[in-house]
């Protein structure tokens, strides 16, 4: 697997132990407390490797190999984090027959289990979806595990916390490439929102209010589980949006994994620059392992040629980027 940041040390018998799991795009982190005595055993946090696996694949081969996670436990807490989520007030019953109206009105093209948490203490109802695949798979695994939208915790430890003084409180949430933002007054929740940040729009927007300066320059990052797609398809879709959003800009795209070879050539076609290396793909060819980087590089060298464009020098590069020395 990935980069584990911490070590956990599981106790011998489960049983009355509690085990949360929370899933984001790039990884998982989990943990197992005691709540009897509110002891938290130090999690483990992991990130999926860029191996070209389905998101699916990645949390399954994530908890097949953290045996203590197929132990039973007390209680198991699932924690989603998705921007895929609408609110709505107490006084709509959200009917299971219903759940898809509500849900279809914000995200038509869904094809997700839809889920639904209640926020019993600011009269609202959070549906949230997840991909079937990765619902079916983590109910068939644990037992009787408690869905949650990331949001759903956060909203309850934040409601109390806005209980302290009269102010109106905001409080922001902020992890890699994630923000969760909250707003509270007396009378209870005012705003809600968990989104990723960093895309092309923000760009534009901090490029109008003067926290960037122009010309801006792009990295398109494909193929990484739960990312976007390292397609040609997708490829052009992310051009034809710089190009409207933020014109005269420059970009420059990579494939992770099986991926790498079909960017590539799209992007030196489409007048981009590439990235290349064995950080984002360690394969020359299909049955073959690259021996180098330098192989990578000499390979990228002859395809930008034969398209007819040449490799920038250093200053050349610099000179594009807008850098000093």
């Amino acid at each position: 697997m990935g980069e584990q940041i911490y070590k956990i040390t599981p106790p011998e018998k489960t049983e009355n132990y509690i085990l949360s799991i929370r899933l984001r795009n790039d990884g998982c982190y989990f943990a197992i407390s005691d709540p009897t005595t509110n002891n938290s055993y130090k999690g483990q946090n992991i990130v999926f490797p860029p191996t070209g696996n389905t998101p699916l694949q990645s949390i399954e081969e994530a908890v097949y190999n953290q045996p203590v996670l197929l132990k039973t436990f007390r209680k198991t807490y699932i924690i989603l984090q998705s921007p895929r989520f609408t609110l709505i007030p107490q006084s709509i019953e959200p009917e299971a027959d219903k759940l898809n109206i509500y849900y279809d009105f914000c995200f038509p093209d869904h094809t997700d289990k839809i889920l639904c948490n209640e926020w019993q203490r600011n009269q609202l109802y959070n549906l949230f979806g997840v991909n079937k695949d990765i619902y079916a798979f983590l109910k068939r695994t644990f037992d009787n595990p408690l869905f949650l939208h990331q949001l759903t915790p956060l909203c309850e430890y934040f409601y109390k916390r806005s209980k302290v003084g009269n102010n109106s409180k905001m409080y922001i949430h902020l992890q890699k490439k994630w923000i969760d933002i909250a707003c509270f007054n007396k009378k209870g929740l005012l705003f809600a929102n968990s989104f990723e940040y960093g895309d092309i729009h923000d760009a534009a927007y901090y490029l109008k209010t003067g926290y960037l300066k122009a010309p801006l320059h792009f990295q398109f990052c494909m193929g990484c589980a739960g990312g976007i797609s390292a397609t040609i398809d997708d490829l052009v879709f992310m051009k034809q949006t710089l190009e409207r959003v933020v014109p005269g800009s420059t970009w420059s795209a990579f494939g992770v994994g099986k991926g790498a070879m079909e960017i590539m050539y799209a992007a030196i076609a489409a007048g981009g620059n590439i990235r290349v290396g064995m950080e984002d793909n360690v394969v020359y060819k299909k049955g073959q392992l690259a021996e180098s980087n330098m192989q990578l590089i000499a390979r990228a060298r002859r395809v930008i040629e034969e398209f007819g464009y040449e490799v920038a020098t250093p200053d050349e590069a610099r000179q594009i980027l807008g850098l000093k020395k």
